[in-house]
């Protein structure tokens, strides 16, 4: 599962150590929100709730490899294994943004880092009710 992640200006996960771009990184233990986990949300949106733009934050597109367990109350999801994709600046997190599709009926999102929108499993094109075809 792809996703967004922002850490501190030194890209540092709760202080403890530096986060690269293309390395994975994975967690022991019990994987328990809020407590252990690498956390990160699915909407790139919802990051900068938690690592606004200021005091230098970075932000990553991240890759989950492991179990997820989702906060659907706070918009964020905990993995015990994460790739760091991409480290990416503010303006390109509110590119992203300005990419992304949720619909509320099915609760699919659909966006891709081109802005082409897609969707899940390679469905067809997302067709609107007049006939429209994206």
């Amino acid at each position: 599962m792809i996703g967004y992640k922002g850490f501190n200006s030194e890209l540092q996960r709760h202080n403890k150590f530096n986060i690269q771009e293309g390395e994975t990184y994975e967690i022991e233990g019990k994987l328990e929100m809020c407590k252990n986990g690498f956390h990160f949300c699915d909407m790139p949106l919802n990051v900068e709730y938690y690592y606004p733009n200021k005091d230098n934050n970075k932000y990553a597109i991240i890759e989950s490899l492991g179990e997820i367990i989702i906060d659907f109350e706070y918009k964020k999801l905990a993995t015990n294994k994460i790739k760091i994709v991409k480290i990416i600046s503010f303006e390109e997190l509110i590119n992203l943004c300005k990419n992304t599709i949720f619909n509320v009926k099915t609760g699919n999102y659909y966006f891709d880092e081109n802005g082409k929108y897609h969707r899940d499993n390679d469905l067809t094109d997302i067709e609107y009710n007049d006939g429209s075809i994206v």
